[in-house]
């Protein structure tokens, strides 16, 4: 399962102190994987983020948090 969220573009200041600051990330697509799709051959993370990208609610000045199972990056 693939899960995009849009980074907020305000995030949290100062010093945490251990207890942590609540921010909230809009959940904006989730997918299954390519891979646990059957009869659809594997892709690659960079094709994963062209095809991420190529979607109608991606904003080119706006950061998103791409989640898998085993794995996260930032687009």
């Amino acid at each position: 399962m693939i899960h995009v969220y849009e980074i907020p573009e305000k995030r949290s200041n100062g010093f945490c102190f251990g207890a942590g600051k609540p921010i909230t990330f809009l959940n904006i697509d989730w997918m299954n994987s390519p891979d646990e799709i059957p009869g659809i051959d594997p892709m690659t993370d960079e094709e994963i983020v062209e095809f991420i990208k190529a979607k109608m609610y991606i904003k080119s000045d706006r950061q998103y948090l791409i989640l898998f199972e085993d794995r996260a990056f930032v687009i």
